[in-house]
């Protein structure tokens, strides 16, 4: 089944605004609103149309008629094994496959850049009159149409047609071991290991990821996008211990609650970094849409570096644009663009250019924590006891900037900033320390009474 927002989020352009009312907004909607008739055609949430072409060309939005489920098709196999009596080995491969999955796509645009049809960038500037020879430039680009011809010959041309269609897939396959130790003599043990390798081509459908664009560099080429996926964590080691310190359980008073019963509780995880993708954060393919362009590789360029780039013209022009928006508003005769920093490795794709880097190409950096709960009971009568607790989250306080958080599964806060760091142009690039929190210690205090 999908999910309901895909529906709201895909109406017709008869209903694809909001009502604000007054103060706020201009309409009115005081009482009897209903007598006066409710939400009235015009401006606000009901619009009309006076032709059929009028329509079309403000249709920004398609459902599929013919809906498919998701699916996913799982199959495992394992085997379990018990030893020396109080410890069992599980070893199990599963696999996944999905099916079917939505991805946002915007139907009626196509990439104008081609690997046949684009501005190339330079690493060291090119002589003039190697530019002078360019027989393209960005001004050609921009005239031609992004709009798909039979889109366009249906008059579908004036927004961007979004539809949440059903053609993205995604593999899992891992291999997971857990060795577990009962709880016997006041020991208990669970550990365990994952090696997994986790592929799709769309990861998130609609703006509820920040390292993950929503949409495809190139909504009808999917299989461009087929790589890691945000969600593939290769390794992941867990081990976690519950210690009942069995000593003076039966000694008098003084010597069982100061020196006896205490107990201790550590958990120790590692899970490899997740794979985010760098952006150019401009439309580079010139498609109408700069979600998920990417960047253009330099393959001798030093691991994880970032550079921008500058416009480079022709003859044609007396003054060439000094950047990226001067050339967009001033498109003639810019045949290419020069990395300003030529050793980094992650180079911003100009409008026009052809990005060739990868979908979730960059790595953030492990998880690589212990947590800690100690407990310490007291117990006054065969009833009446009292437990005193403390927990400890990054007991060492060990700085993970992590892209998230160590102990929940929230939302990160999207403030904008986040985001930098996937821009090689920008001084935050790959620095995750610089737009991430480092999940410091928290420390809990819990007092429990029994009677």
């Amino acid at each position: 089944m999908l999910f309901d927002n895909l529906g709201l989020l895909s109406l017709p352009p008869q209903l694809s605004s909001t009502i604000d009312c007054a103060p706020a907004g201009n309409f009115p909607c005081a009482a009897p609103f209903l007598a006066n008739g409710g939400i009235l055609p015009g401006p606000g949430g009901i619009a009309t149309f006076p032709t059929i072409a009028d329509q079309r060309a403000a249709t920004a939005a398609f459902v599929p008629v013919d809906q498919k489920s998701p699916k996913s098709i799982d199959w495992t196999l394992g085997v379990q094994h018990t030893f020396l009596k109080d410890f069992t080995v599980e070893v199990r491969y599963v696999g996944t496959r999905g099916i079917h999955l939505p991805a946002q796509i915007q139907l009626n645009k196509q990439a104008v850049v081609t690997p046949t049809n684009f501005l190339p960038t330079y690493i060291t500037a090119p002589s003039q009159a190697t530019l002078n020879g360019s027989t393209l430039d960005l001004n050609t680009l921009e005239n031609e149409s992004p709009v798909v011809p039979a889109f366009d010959a249906a008059g579908f041309n004036g927004s961007n047609i979004t539809s949440y269609q059903p053609w993205a897939s995604s593999t899992y396959h891992g291999l997971a071991t857990t060795v577990n130790k009962r709880f016997s003599h006041g020991f208990q043990m669970v550990a365990a290991y994952t090696y997994s390798h986790n592929i799709d081509d769309a990861t998130a459908e609609v703006f509820s990821t920040v390292l993950a664009p929503r949409r495809a560099q190139d909504g009808l080429n999917l299989s461009a996008d087929r790589a890691n996926s945000i969600l593939d964590h290769r390794h992941r080691f867990t081990i976690s211990v519950v210690y009942d310190e069995p000593f003076f359980k039966n000694s008098n008073f003084f010597l069982r609650n100061t020196l006896g019963n205490w107990e201790i509780a550590p958990i120790y995880t590692y899970q490899s970094g997740q794979w985010v993708t760098a952006q150019s954060a401009i439309d580079a393919n010139l498609n109408g849409d700069q979600a998920g362009d990417r960047t253009i590789l330099n393959p001798s360029g030093a691991s994880g570096t970032g550079s921008g780039v500058v416009p480079l013209c022709n003859s044609s022009v007396a003054t060439c644009p000094g950047n990226l928006s001067d050339a967009l508003a001033n498109p003639v005769g810019v045949v290419g663009y020069l990395a300003t920093n030529p050793n980094a490795q992650y180079i911003q794709a100009g409008y026009g250019a052809l990005a060739n880097v990868g979908r979730n190409t960059l790595q953030l950096d492990p998880t690589n924590n212990v947590d800690l709960t100690a407990l310490k009971r007291i117990s006054i009568s065969e009833r009446f006891k009292v437990e005193f607790r403390a927990s400890a989250s990054n007991v060492f306080n060990h700085a993970q900037y992590i892209g998230g958080f160590l102990n929940d599964v929230g939302a990160i806060g999207f403030t904008g900033t986040q985001r930098n760091m996937l821009l090689p142009q920008n001084g935050a690039f790959n620095s995750p320390s610089s737009v991430f929190s480092s999940n410091p210690r928290t420390l809990t205090l819990a007092l429990k009474i029994f009677f």
